[in-house]
């Protein structure tokens, strides 16, 4: 009876360690979560905050409704808006917010039918306006939709031809503009498309130089997507409120277009109708309404243009011509007309610049000369 026992007791032994074996491998091989990660999104004088999980938050002007919050009023601390979402931009009043899924919704001002819903009736929720999306660009008062099939559709403000569809009438609904399309960008009242042939066009407002077309520089206006000569292996494009920005693979920035505040940082004020060398060794552009921030591969931060609100982050209100050192250990950056907002490399959201409506996030509504942290949502 007693060996008996003890044979039991062994079997009783032997199974509770094959359980708690199990139960540890079972710990081990269980993945561990990720951390949390975020991309920063700004536009006129709203923000948006998008983590990598897939959760948007917003922040700053709403009297349109572009915050997506199901109401009008503006906030000063970033606001959940929704889930699942993979890709936000945001104009002078208006966001399109492309999700997981494809789906594409649009939310703010629509008096010019860049919602592209079939009316001027403004949104504040977030409308479904198409699906299949890959890409999405919001300029001042138009919008720029790239399919997954590589087709460019447009809608709204159109009288100085930037949505490329050769007139100068607006749209209400998304009409097809081009094919082959890889990446677009949309700035005040000009648009910018790389092909997938590597080439660049441009349409739309010129008289600023910003679509660096040497030849047209003056022209109010070039109704359809022009050639823009001399450019291969395009990595970024970005346009601001009447300049454009190329980043290069090879990591050399170029600026063409608007340059009243020194927003191109070629050392002067003066436009340029072609896209001229500004710096090398560059990771990530922005271009605000008139000023610009540029990322270097060190993960410096370098300002220039105007900085009456304190956009460049510099400390004082003085504008610059030259890329100015801002600050360092920075990851991304993202410019709205006149404010700014980065994420350092150890996670923590700054902001600096015009805070009329709250669109720095920090809870009130004064402007900051200097980065400032941010609170992140939890």
């Amino acid at each position: 009876m007693k060996q008996a026992q003890m044979k039991l007791k062994h079997i009783f032994i032997f199974s509770l360690l094959a359980v708690l074996s199990a139960c540890s491998s079972k710990e081990t091989n269980t993945p561990q979560q990720q951390p949390i990660t975020w991309k920063v999104v700004a536009g006129g004088s709203q923000s948006f905050l998008l983590s990598s999980d897939g959760k948007l938050y917003s922040v700053g002007y709403n009297y349109f409704g572009q915050l997506g919050l199901g109401d009008n009023a503006s906030r000063d601390r970033f606001t959940l808006v929704t889930n699942n979402v993979r890709m936000v931009t945001t104009g002078a009043s208006h966001s399109i917010i492309l999700k997981n899924d494809g789906k594409c919704y649009v939310a703010g001002n629509n008096d010019n039918g860049q919602l592209g819903l079939g009316d001027n009736l403004s949104r504040n929720t977030l409308t479904l306006v198409t699906d299949n999306v890959k890409m999405i660009a919001a300029g001042t008062y138009h919008s720029l939709i790239l399919k997954n099939d590589g087709k460019l559709y447009g809608a709204g403000y159109n009288t100085d031809g930037q949505l490329g569809l050769g007139d100068n009438l607006s749209r209400d609904t998304f009409a097809l503009v081009t094919e082959n399309v890889k990446m677009v960008v949309a700035g005040g009242l000009h648009s910018l498309v790389l092909k997938n042939d590597g080439k660049l066009y441009g349409a739309g407002f010129n008289m600023s130089g910003q679509l660096g077309l040497a030849s047209q520089y003056g022209n109010d206006n070039l109704y359809s997507f022009t050639l823009i000569p001399g450019f291969e292996n395009i990595d970024t494009l970005e346009a601001g409120g009447v300049h454009s920005l190329i980043l290069k693979s090879d990591e050399e920035l170029y600026g063409a277009g608007g340059n009243t505040y020194g927003q191109l940082g070629l050392g002067d004020n003066t436009n340029r109708g072609s896209f001229a060398l500004v710096m090398d060794s560059i990771k990530m552009i922005a271009a605000g309404d008139a000023f610009s921030l540029i990322l270097k591969n060190n993960d410096k931060l370098y300002a220039t243009g105007d900085n009456k609100f304190g956009e460049l982050g510099l400390g004082d209100n003085t504008s610059r011509n030259i890329p100015t050192l801002a600050v360092d250990n920075v990851e991304m950056i993202a410019t709205g007309n006149n404010h700014s907002l980065i994420l350092k490399k150890d996670g923590k959201l700054y902001a600096a610049g015009y805070n009329l409506y709250g669109q720095l996030g920090l809870g009130d509504e004064v402007n900051r000369s200097i980065f400032t942290e941010v609170p992140i949502p939890q």
